[in-house]
């Protein structure tokens, strides 16, 4: 049971595998095995009570453990026998590119970009992001606050767009104006507007920018790490130049 606790989807759910539940920065690298009692035989229901929601806590009881000791197994939870093939990635990705807007599906998925952003955006078209408006629908927590300004509601609109913060992002990216917020807006509603007119290098730097709002979100609600609207975007290119730079150099090695 090596698998560590957070950020890591080893939970039962197709949506998001990952523990929802606040990660406390000194439990970052607390393992699976930590959550069971001391046989190993059972997960320990006190500790899963004072650590995980209520969401989390469901998922995890769900989950069986081995009676005898043996490393981490991991599954695809799209395929019968659990097991994950390219031609069963392929009909997931299909089922949705073959939905109503499969041509923003298939530009989504083939944007040049690593693929933690890509998956940040899907995620974001899928209301998954845990915004605190988000926790407190599934009953997680009962502050909708943003932790950023303090005033509003913590909606993924709000994170993404229309806090200050993230409206300075959108300046110093070119792209403010290219952010439409109508009333009554999803978060879906906005990039398949913003897909719908952009070209297909602008989408991706659209992408990249929803990524770095998010992740200068979470460093701050985890961390309380400040960085700076131009420390953001410079942050972003340099991860984006490091991403393209291993891809050529994986390019390069397989000639060889």
């Amino acid at each position: 049971m090596s698998t560590r606790v957070w950020r890591v989807p080893w939970l039962p759910d197709s949506r998001d595998g990952c523990l929802i539940t606040e990660m406390p920065i000194e439990l970052e690298e607390t393992t699976v095995a930590g959550l069971m009692d001391e046989s190993g035989l059972k997960w320990d229901e006190d500790i899963l009570q004072d650590l995980c929601n209520e969401r989390d806590r469901e998922l995890i009881l769900q989950i069986p453990i081995p009676v005898q000791n043996r490393e981490d197994n991991w599954f695809w939870l799209f395929d019968s026998n659990r097991n994950f093939s390219v031609k069963s990635g392929y009909r997931q990705l299909q089922g949705e590119i073959q939905k109503p807007h499969a041509k923003f599906w298939s530009r989504l998925w083939n944007l040049q970009l690593p693929g933690k952003v890509v998956n940040l955006v899907w995620r974001a078209c899928r209301a998954c992001l845990p915004t605190m408006m988000a926790l407190a629908t599934k009953r997680v927590s009962a502050d909708k606050v943003c932790p950023w300004c303090l005033q509003m509601e913590e909606t993924d609109i709000h994170v993404l767009f229309d806090y200050s913060f993230a409206r300075s992002v959108w300046l110093v990216f070119g792209l403010q104006n290219s952010i439409q917020l109508n009333c009554n807006d999803k978060v879906f509603d906005v990039v398949l507007r913003v897909f719908e007119s952009l070209s297909l290098e602008k989408c991706a730097l659209f992408g990249l920018a929803c990524w770095s709002i998010w992740k200068r979100r979470n460093d701050w609600v985890w961390s309380k790490v400040k960085v700076s609207v131009q420390g953001v975007k410079a942050g972003a290119m340099t991860m984006l130049q490091d991403w393209k730079n291993a891809k050529k150099n994986e390019v390069q090695n397989s000639q060889e």
